[in-house]
């Protein structure tokens, strides 16, 4: 039997090295990619606020007498094109906007009146869509409270 020579035997030998680290490296990378894989399509959905998001002037943000937010908000329910029936004043920090028969939108003129106009539009939108009606719609809050 006859010995390869050493020339063969160190080919050999540094050809297994570096197969063996390719192979390590395919793994690795073949892991990677999964996890990342895994991570981005279990992950949760971005949540949607119904609050939308608009640029607003700094007159939007202010409110010099009530009869000036009345005023204000119907304004806005116009600009929008959100049919109303009736707008009530309750207190100095509430409003009670009656639309399509008896849905009943509750809104404070001293945050922002057009954020909660504009939100008023997204989920009447959305609710149309949907086939739904609520019976109160409270947007005094950062995240309004439907009911149904």
């Amino acid at each position: 039997m006859k010995k390869k020579p050493v020339k063969n035997r160190k080919i050999e030998t540094r050809n297994k090295k570096i197969f063996i680290v390719s192979c390590v490296l395919g793994l690795i990378l073949i892991s990677a990619s999964l996890v990342v894989s895994v991570y981005i399509f279990l992950r949760k959905a971005p949540y949607l606020s119904p609050s939308a998001k608009m640029v607003i002037t700094q007159s939007n943000n202010k409110v010099s007498s009530m009869l000036d937010a009345q005023a204000e908000i119907e304004n806005l329910l116009n600009q929008n094109k959100i049919n109303y029936a009736s707008i009530d004043k309750i207190d100095d920090a509430t409003y009670i906007i009656t639309i399509d028969g008896d849905e009943k939108v509750i809104v404070d003129p001293q945050t922002n009146l057009a954020m909660q106009i504009a939100s008023l539009q997204l989920i009447t939108s959305r609710l149309t869509m949907e086939g739904k009606r609520f019976s109160r719609l409270d947007l005094r809050d950062e995240k309004p409270v439907i009911t149904f």
